[in-house]
């Protein structure tokens, strides 16, 4: 039963630990830095780590979702792609991965075009161009064409096409941007936003996805159609769990009676 209330109111892949080693020595100058923009990673990495020092099942298959084991008491970064550019210098640490670049930590796994990671400890992860990951600690999946994530704060910006889909809670959702916070599992979404949960399609300018409460906001002209009924107002929510919709202001819609045959 739907129940409503309304109110009217082959790549090398080696762990970044070694980079970071590297970024603990006297600053460099911008000659020493490292610059391999040209020199595919097998040939510049090939003898730098000894292959006992990776993980033998640290390789992810073409699948998302392949996890690499951690160290203990530090968040170990695994990376490969066909090139990279970087520098340890103190005034600009940077690692620029390029062509099939993939990176996986703890929280986040990203494949893309580009993935650059920057600043001190590579808090800031930034990639662009055909971009699909994992979120691993929630277990949902996404698509976007560039994304943004701070490692510090645990809050990732995705934009330009985006889409979720969260097979726990079997919702799915695409917008033009979204901001998620991994601390909090709130997922902040806007512009042409779109979620769809069992046989409940939700349509909004704007819109809040609660996960672990499994509650679901919609601002800015919002729809619900549930089936053969349509729902309207100036802000609805949705308690995904127990199928209880609340809407406010400026409430309108219809239900269609299904007779038995």
């Amino acid at each position: 039963m739907y129940m409503f209330r309304c109110r009217c109111s082959r790549r090398v892949v080696f762990p970044l630990v070694f980079m970071l080693l590297l970024s603990s020595l006297p600053a460099q100058t911008h000659e020493d830095s490292i610059l391999m923009d040209s020199i595919p990673v097998d040939s510049a990495f090939g003898n730098s780590v000894p292959e006992s020092s990776v993980p033998a099942d640290s390789v992810p298959s073409s699948d998302i979702g392949d996890a690499l084991p951690e160290e203990s008491g530090s968040d170990v970064i695994y990376f490969k792609s066909d090139r990279m550019k970087g520098s340890v210098a103190s005034d600009s640490e940077y690692t620029r991965l390029t062509g099939s670049a993939w990176i996986q930590s703890s929280a986040l796994e990203v494949y893309a075009d580009t993935i650059e990671l920057s600043d001190k400890n590579f808090r800031y992860i930034t990639a662009s161009g055909g971009i699909r990951g994992r979120e691993l600690e929630s277990g949902f999946d996404f698509t976007c064409t560039l994304l943004r994530y701070d490692r510090k704060t645990k809050i990732a910006l995705l934009e330009g096409e985006v889409t979720m889909d969260d097979p726990d809670h079997e919702v799915q959702a695409a917008a033009y941007r979204i901001e998620y916070d991994q601390n909090t599992e709130t997922a902040v979404m806007q512009i042409d936003v779109h979620i769809t949960q069992k046989n409940t399609i939700c349509t909004s300018a704007f819109a809040i996805y609660r996960r672990k409460e499994e509650m679901l906001e919609l601002m800015g002209n919002p729809i619900v159609v549930r089936e053969n009924d349509t729902f309207r107002g100036q802000e609805i929510r949705i308690n995904l769990d127990t199928e209880e919709i609340i809407m406010e202001g400026n409430v309108r819609g219809s239900v269609v009676d299904t007779k038995e045959q």
